[in-house]
């Protein structure tokens, strides 16, 4: 998740197989679009971005605790390489604009 007032929000990485479905939100409060990245989570701290798509302002919702209401889907069935069938993901979110905030969001990956 991320908020209004944060610069980027990683999630939790995850082992994904080589199908991925996502999902994101930013809500109708953000002041800008928002940046959904995929990194494939690469040890030594050389992850690779493998997918980036802008969600724009409204595009699904978060309710009043800040909780997920309604998701957008991004893609379905994304191939994503995987090294050795399966490997290690996560979404990055970021506002649209260098170390710009203003953004009430998520996203994650479904393998």
């Amino acid at each position: 998740m991320i908020l209004t007032s944060q610069t980027s929000a990683n999630s939790e990485s995850i082992y994904c197989s080589s199908l991925v479905d996502g999902q994101a939100v930013n809500d109708s409060v953000s002041e800008r679009a928002l940046w959904y990245e995929i990194y494939e989570d690469i040890d030594w701290g050389l992850n690779q971005q493998v997918h980036s798509e802008k969600i724009l302002v409204g595009e699904g919702a978060m309710d009043n605790n800040q909780r997920v209401k309604t998701w957008s889907n991004r893609f379905t069935q994304k191939s994503v390489n995987a090294w050795n069938g399966n490997a290690r993901y996560y979404v990055h979110l970021d506002p649209e604009g260098a170390l710009k905030k203003g953004c009430l969001g998520a996203g994650k990956l479904i393998d």
